[in-house]
């Protein structure tokens, strides 16, 4: 009997005109009905008494002039408190402020500490506008590493890099000559194409290879063409097996299928079948159909103790390369940490994302004629 009368009890003490729940429950219904004059009103007495969400609600009806003028400034007022007290839109709303310049940033010393500690956790484009503020110096010290840290932050989380985004705002060449991959692959990307700028061949070339020296898989792949075809650069069967060899070991399936094409023929590496069957067997276990074509075709021709090789390589390769990309996760989370701990430190005193499976294209090998860069499906990757 006791229990159900203390329960009924505190039923009413939660719906007490001062309590903290009953404020919020008028303060919702308030702002259902379109009556922000009244939602910030309820809103504003409970910010008063330290009520984080009730703190980033007055910030936001103050930013967006809705029951009372517009007024910036207090918004961020607001939104600080809340941020302050953890809640994670406050410091976003906060740190688009500060980007925009906005909200009084130049008088915040803890403005640039928001802004990382919220592009860390955030998207692309949280980042993204962290590293243009590196870059252009905008409301903090100008720094390139800065920039070029924050890009690469931005480019790992974007599903298809922020070439195109930096090619808008015209930022691309020079991020590409600050040394970021991505920015160098979109900017070869348009040289091949005379995408905005005149189309040269040997442009192409040159930034394909410094995005590709970062480990760049979309541009280390194009150079397997390029040196295989010639385009830009004197034909050289060893350079183009030497890239595509690489990108292969990076898990592209197009350039594992050449390469045991290139060890099945003894074009630019020593010939080896029971390598090109590995390498086949691994872009068949892909999904590449020429591959498993060919793969079955050469087969048929090794002894069964070559055979039994090429497949145990095959398996060795794979578990490898699952070890590879167990250390890469740890190594990400290292960095992230890394960089968390760096902000802590500074407020007590960041694989470009692998392409898309490209298509299967035409034997750099064979007779028929071969595709040219410009059909090249790999040349719209974005994906780094």
């Amino acid at each position: 009997m006791i229990r159900p009368i203390l329960a009924a009890a505190l039923g009413l003490a939660l719906l007490a005109p001062g309590c903290t729940g009953y404020r919020q429950q008028q303060a919702e219904d308030a702002m259902r009905e379109g009556n922000y004059d009244r939602a910030l009103h309820y809103w504003k007495s409970l910010a008063k008494r330290g009520v984080p969400e009730a703190q980033y609600r007055v910030g936001l009806l103050l930013s967006l002039g809705q029951g009372t003028h517009k007024n910036e400034e207090l918004a961020v007022h607001w939104f600080r408190k809340a941020a302050k007290q953890g809640v994670p839109e406050a410091r976003t709303k906060l740190a688009y402020i500060y980007f925009a310049g906005r909200g009084g940033v130049e008088n915040d010393p803890d403005a640039e500490r928001w802004m990382r500690e919220t592009a860390l956790e955030g998207s692309t484009d949280l980042r993204y506008r962290l590293a243009v503020m590196y870059l252009e110096g905008r409301n903090c010290e100008p720094s390139n590493d800065e920039a070029l840290h924050w890009f690469r932050l931005a480019g790992a989380v974007s599903r298809r890099g922020i070439g195109d985004r930096l090619r808008k705002d015209g930022l691309l060449i020079r991020v590409a000559e600050l040394g970021l991959a991505q920015a160098q692959h979109r900017l070869a990307t348009m040289y091949s194409q005379g995408d905005r700028v005149p189309k040269s061949k040997s442009e192409a070339a040159k930034w394909y290879y410094l995005a590709a020296q970062q480990g760049n898989l979309a541009s280390q792949v194009k150079l397997g063409w390029i040196y295989g075809q010639g385009i830009g650069v004197p034909q050289d069967f060893v350079e183009s097996a030497r890239w595509f060899s690489l990108a292969a070991r990076q898990g592209d399936r197009e350039a594992q299928y050449q390469l045991g094409q290139l060890f099945r023929r003894g074009v630019g590496v020593p010939k080896d079948e029971v390598q090109a069957h590995m390498w086949l067997n691994v872009a068949s276990g892909k999904g590449h159909g020429r591959a498993r074509i060919k793969r079955d075709e050469l087969a048929s021709t090794l002894t069964p103790a070559q055979l039994h090789e090429a497949e145990r390589l095959a398996i060795d390769w794979a578990l490898e390369r699952q070890r590879e990309r167990d250390r890469e996760q740890a190594e990400r989370r290292a960095q992230k940490r890394e960089t968390e701990e760096k902000d802590e430190t500074a407020t007590d005193a960041e694989p470009d994302a692998a392409p898309e499976p490209a298509p299967e294209q035409a034997e750099l090998l064979e007779t028929e004629p071969l595709p040219s860069a410009e059909e090249d499906p790999n040349e719209d990757t974005e994906e780094e």
